[in-house]
């Protein structure tokens, strides 16, 4: 594999780097969301409506059973981690959630580590060491630790072995939306039973508002952001993927302090600051952090 990274290499991550505005938003307007109607309905109608949308796409790679497999497999982590998340939303501040989910780039350099022999670098020490200290000062330290701080957290893990497990069945050859088709049906499916038996089928009144902020958290934030990341990563080191999946970060904090009139906490944007720079450090510290070949 080339070291030389091409202009139009470049120019691959560009799709990913733009979705982070749509992913930052996500935190605060899912939020909202939740107030009218329950979360497991809620994703539930988003991922049924995505698999209808994507059932075309189903039968392109219909006997290549890898495919298939992985895109099972990587829909049940997709769920966990996305159930997670938003329950998380429910439990901590749309801010809270954005940092803490941010640290799924960490998570991913550390499985590459412990599972795919990478190599533990001295900047990635630091890196994992500055995460920790992020999260402390994020969360208030253990002792302060809540629930929603440990629900978010173990999004963000679940979520890396996604972003992992991604770039095991994925290539610039793959077809993105037949291997998004089963990750959406495995979270549709995921959807039905928790709706049925944890949450229910009633819907809120319906309006102009809520309608549009739903089709934007399914087609746009959901749809198009995991077409994008998918292809992407066909062609892209699954920790250059996360260190541009971290932006959405910064952009939800900024978002919920603005736009969603949550209080500023000093110790929180520090603590927010820190885990980037952990971010950022974990993958400049990677010699294998370059671009898959796309020629």
């Amino acid at each position: 594999m080339s070291r030389k990274i091409q202009l139009k290499s470049y120019l691959s991550l560009l799709p990913l780097l733009l979705m982070q505005v749509v992913w930052g938003s996500y935190f605060l307007i899912t939020k909202g969301l939740q107030t009218e109607i329950n979360v497991y309905l809620l994703h539930f109608s988003r991922f049924a409506l995505l698999t209808i949308i994507l059932l075309p796409f189903a039968g392109r790679e219909i006997r290549n059973k890898k495919l298939i497999a992985g895109g099972i497999f990587a829909g049940a982590l997709l769920a966990a981690s996305n159930y997670l998340l938003n329950l998380g939303l429910n439990l901590s501040t749309s801010v809270n959630a954005a940092f803490l989910v941010g640290t799924t780039t960490i998570f991913v350099t550390l499985y590459e580590i412990l599972f795919f022999k990478a190599k533990m670098s001295k900047g990635r020490i630091i890196a994992a060491v500055l995460a920790t200290a992020g999260m402390w000062l994020i969360t208030g330290g253990l002792g302060k630790l809540d629930i929603g701080d440990i629900v978010l957290i173990l999004s963000s893990m679940i979520g890396a072995f996604h972003v992992i497990c991604s770039d095991r069945n994925l290539d610039s050859k793959v077809n993105v939306l037949s291997f998004v088709f089963w990750q959406m049906l495995v979270c549709a499916v995921i959807g039905f039973f928790l709706t049925t038996f944890y949450g229910n089928f009633h819907l809120p009144e319906l309006n102009a508002g809520n309608i549009g902020a739903f089709l934007y958290i399914a087609l746009i934030s959901m749809g198009l952001g995991l077409i994008v990341q998918m292809w992407t990563q066909g062609r892209a080191n699954p920790i250059v993927v996360s260190i541009i999946v971290l932006f959405q970060s910064i952009i939800g904090a900024v978002i919920g302090w603005t736009l969603g009139n949550e209080e500023f906490v000093l110790t929180q944007a520090i603590g927010g600051l820190i885990i980037v720079a952990g971010m950022f450090l974990s993958v400049i510290s990677d010699k294998d952090a370059d671009l898959k070949s796309i020629d």
